[in-house]
């Protein structure tokens, strides 16, 4: 059955007008973390690298043996630009931010990786909070 043939013509030219609402790379919410500070979340985006790099400095070497399961001094480019290309197919990706002195700052990311084999489909998800932010629910606020 034609699912077209049980709506109107003004109904499919709105919905084909409207934006893909499921689509994770337009994703924006706001929470707060249990201090009460105000947190953005939204899919991470490819200008995103410069603030991803600050963020890796800062981990402590425990918060990066936890991520990525061994030592590493520094993320690679393709590490980089992976990180911040999004592919709603196999790939979504989240940050978690705040403002401070007047910069975005990314405080935590969530990253989900689709199986694209599995059935039902499932994703292998990695978090990462910044150490000073670590104990406030970040991790809990991008999972949600």
């Amino acid at each position: 059955m034609d699912l077209r043939s049980s709506f109107s013509l003004d109904q499919l030219v709105a919905c084909e007008a409207e934006p893909d609402l499921l689509d994770p790379r337009g994703y924006a919410a706001r929470d707060k973390s249990r201090d009460g500070t105000f947190v953005h979340v939204r899919a991470i985006r490819p200008d995103d690298g410069e603030r991803v790099i600050e963020c890796f400095t800062t981990l402590s070497p425990e918060s990066i043996r936890a991520r990525w399961h061994g030592m590493k001094s520094a993320m690679t480019a393709g590490e980089i630009v992976a990180a911040t290309a999004v592919d709603p197919n196999d790939h979504v990706g989240l940050v978690a931010t705040v403002w401070i002195d007047g910069s975005e700052r990314i405080v935590g990311l969530a990253s989900f990786f689709v199986d694209a084999w599995s059935e039902p489909r499932r994703a292998e998800v990695a978090l990462t909070v910044l150490d000073a932010w670590q104990g406030r629910g970040i991790g809990s606020i991008l999972f949600d």
